[in-house]
C-alpha cells in the first residue's frame, strides 16, 4: 500500500519494490529513482529502486560544487539554482542517472548533466496530436538485455538511452503496429574526433544487438521472450491518450500484437555532443553511416553557450557568457569511467 511505502521512506533511504504489475504512477515522483521492466527468470517482474528526499539533496551539494568548478564564472547562488534545476528536471530521466551521480568520481555527474541536455536536445517534452506512446529509457536500467548473446563482454559499448514512440499511424495498420525506434548516445567535454568515433561504435553495437533481439521474423527459440520484453516495456510507459474506451483498448490490441511479432520497428541512431571548448550554440549537424547497418546516424553538436543556457532556470538565462575553463580542469573531463582512466593515465 502507499501508506506502507511512504513508512518505509521515513525509515530508510532506498527502498527496493520488486512485483509484476506495479509501476511508476504508484510512486511519488520525487522519490522515484529507477524502473525497469523484463527482470526474473521469464521477463516477468518489474523493479523499482525509490529514495527518501534526502538523497536528492546529496546530489544537489555535490552538483553545486562541480558547476562552481565548471562555471567559475557562476555566483553561489547561481550554481545553487541550477543544481536545484537540474535535479528538479531529472524526473523526466530514468533516475538510474541521478542514482549514479552519487558516484564519488565527477564523470558521473558529468553523464548526469549531458543526459539532462539530451532531453532538451531531442524535444522529448514536446507532446504532439498525434502522440500515443513514448518512453526514454536509460539503457543502464536494463542490463539484462545485455547479459544475452553476442553483447555480453561488450557492455561497454551499450548506448546510453533508447527512445521508443508509437504515433496513431501506427496504430491505424491491420496486421503490425509500428514502433519507432532511437538510440541515443550522449557525449560532453572539450571536442575530440575520439568521443564522436567511440559514441558511433557505442550505437554501432547497441543497435546490431537490439535488431536481432527485437526481430519480428526472427526464428530464434527465444524470441516470444523478447517480445514479451518489448511489450512489457511498452505496456507500462507513458501514454498520451484521451479518457476514451476506445482509445484505451485500440491501443491494447496493438501493443498484444507485439507477443505474436506482428510489428514494424523503424530504427534510427543519434549522437549528441555537448563541447564546452566552443564558444556556441549549436554548431553543426551530420548524418554519418553506420557500419554494416543501413541506418543513418544524425550526429547533433553543441557548444558551451547551449550547454549553460539549459541547465539554467528561463530567470537566470539573459547574460550568459563563454568560460575559458581552465586547461588541466578540462582536459581530464570525461562522462564515463573509460575516459576518466584514459585521463587520468595521461596526467
Amino acid at each position: 500500500s502507499r501508506e506502507l511505502l511512504n513508512y518505509l521512506h521515513k525509515i530508510a533511504r532506498w527502498v527496493v519494490t520488486i512485483d509484476t504489475c506495479l509501476d511508476k504512477t504508484f510512486y511519488d515522483s520525487e522519490n522515484i529513482i529507477s524502473f525497469s521492466t523484463g527482470e526474473g527468470s521469464f521477463g516477468e517482474l518489474n523493479v523499482a529502486i525509490s529514495s527518501s528526499p534526502e538523497v536528492k539533496n546529496d546530489i544537489c551539494l555535490k552538483l553545486k560544487s562541480r558547476l562552481q568548478s565548471i562555471f567559475t564564472s557562476w555566483d553561489l547562488r547561481t550554481c545553487e539554482q541550477s543544481a536545484s534545476y537540474c535535479v528538479k528536471k531529472s524526473s523526466l530521466l530514468d533516475g538510474i542517472k541521478v542514482l549514479k551521480a552519487l558516484n564519488p568520481y565527477n564523470y558521473e555527474i558529468h553523464n548526469f548533466l549531458s543526459s539532462l541536455l539530451s532531453v532538451y536536445s531531442l524535444e522529448v517534452e514536446t507532446v504532439t496530436d498525434s502522440l500515443i506512446v513514448r518512453n526514454y529509457i536509460s539503457l543502464d536500467s536494463y542490463q539484462h538485455w545485455f547479459h544475452e548473446g553476442k553483447m555480453q563482454n561488450k557492455l561497454e559499448n551499450r548506448p546510453d538511452f533508447l527512445l521508443l514512440e508509437i504515433d496513431r499511424n501506427g496504430l491505424q495498420l491491420e496486421d503490425v503496429i509500428k514502433i519507432k525506434a532511437t538510440l541515443v548516445e550522449c557525449k560532453m567535454g572539450k571536442e575530440n574526433a575520439f568521443h564522436v568515433e567511440k559514441g558511433i561504435t557505442q550505437l554501432e553495437a547497441g543497435v546490431q544487438f537490439l535488431k536481432s533481439i527485437f526481430d519480428p521474423s526472427s526464428e530464434k527459440h527465444d524470441r516470444r521472450y523478447w517480445y514479451s520484453q518489448l511489450y512489457r516495456l511498452l505496456s507500462f510507459s507513458p501514454v498520451y491518450i484521451t479518457n476514451n474506451p476506445n482509445d484505451k483498448e485500440t491501443l491494447n490490441k496493438g501493443l498484444l500484437k507485439i507477443i505474436e511479432g506482428k510489428f514494424e520497428i523503424e530504427w534510427n541512431c543519434v549522437l549528441l555532443t555537448y563541447w564546452l571548448d566552443y564558444n556556441q550554440e549549436v554548431i553543426s549537424e551530420e548524418k554519418i553511416n553506420l557500419r554494416d547497418s543501413e541506418i543513418l546516424c544524425v550526429h547533433k553538436s553543441f557548444g558551451q553557450i547551449y550547454i549553460q543556457k539549459n541547465l539554467l532556470p528561463q530567470d537566470l538565462q539573459d547574460g550568459i557568457s563563454f568560460v575559458d575553463i581552465e586547461k588541466e580542469e578540462i582536459d581530464l573531463f570525461a562522462d564515463d569511467r573509460d575516459d576518466y582512466q584514459d585521463g587520468a593515465t595521461r596526467s
